[in-house]
């Protein structure tokens, strides 16, 4: 499980750091180039959030590829059920279509990065699913 530790920050200029390597206690600011000295804990924190992170996107790489599949017979769907006049269907379609086009950006913010980036970044990308769903559908004269 991701650690729940707050996020690495430059302690001069606030920016976010890179989590590092393991067991490496300095990192340098890449926008001020302050050095940043880690306690132990904050390294294995930030070593086990890179782990992470690398297993999630390792992970995120067979889920696009699957998605894409999916994706495809979405896509065909849709297009029957735009050919057919079933707006309701096609909405519908949409929205996967466009969900599937988020899965791997989603399952790293599931699974690769601690609650406190992961939650909100998902709330974004639902509402930008959202508001993309809302304008295709009033196009197709469905009301949401």
């Amino acid at each position: 499980m991701p650690p729940t530790s707050h996020v690495l920050r430059c302690r001069f200029c606030g920016a976010p750091l890179d989590p590092p390597p393991e067991r490496v206690y300095r990192l340098d600011c890449p926008y001020c180039a302050v050095e940043n000295r880690l306690l132990g804990s904050e390294a294995e924190a930030a070593a086990q959030l890179a782990e992470s992170v690398r297993i999630a996107v390792a992970e995120g790489a067979e889920l696009e590829r699957v998605a894409a599949a999916r994706r495809d017979g979405l896509q065909e769907q849709l297009t029957g059920a735009l050919a057919r006049g079933d707006a309701t269907a096609a909405v519908r379609h949409f929205e996967g279509i466009v969900r599937m086009a988020y899965a791997s950006t989603v399952h790293l913010y599931q699974r690769g990065m601690p609650p406190e980036i992961g939650e909100p970044a998902l709330r974004q990308i639902d509402d930008v699913i959202r508001r993309a769903v809302a304008t295709f559908a009033r196009e197709q004269g469905v009301s949401s």
